[in-house]
């Protein structure tokens, strides 16, 4: 019995990640990374928590219509600074945030339910620095 959950054949698959980087279907970036279900985006200032880090985020969750955003904050968990809530809050965008290992999981599992998300995921390593 096959239970592979469907995906669409575009659809961002997060196959691996650790401190060097991630790997997304078949495509391997040394960086923190943003997610949209059919692109992947450097993200190098992604190691900052700040509402002018996640100016690049913002545009491509509203251009591609996200409702749910997941936050991976590095390899532990951080509380997102009032600043980036307030910019999250004000522009409407339902989040999440996690260490980036559990947004990674979450990542496969959204995808599979056919969801319109976007992951903005800080490289374990970086944002330990």
């Amino acid at each position: 019995m096959d239970i592979t959950p469907l995906v669409p054949n575009a659809a961002k698959i997060l196959q691996s990640y650790g401190p060097k980087g991630f790997m997304i279907s078949g495509a391997v970036f040394d960086t923190s990374v943003i997610i949209l279900p059919e692109e992947v985006l450097p993200w190098p200032q992604g190691t900052d928590l700040t509402p002018e880090a996640f100016a690049p985020v913002f545009e491509a969750a509203e251009k591609s219509g996200c409702e749910l955003l997941l936050i991976g904050t590095g390899a532990d968990h951080r509380f997102l600074p009032p600043t980036l809530k307030a910019a999250l809050h004000a522009r409407a965008l339902p989040h999440e945030a996690m260490d980036t290992g559990a947004a990674c999981r979450t990542w496969n599992v959204v995808l599979s339910e056919g969801r319109n998300a976007a992951a903005a995921l800080i490289l374990p390593a970086q944002a330990d620095k």
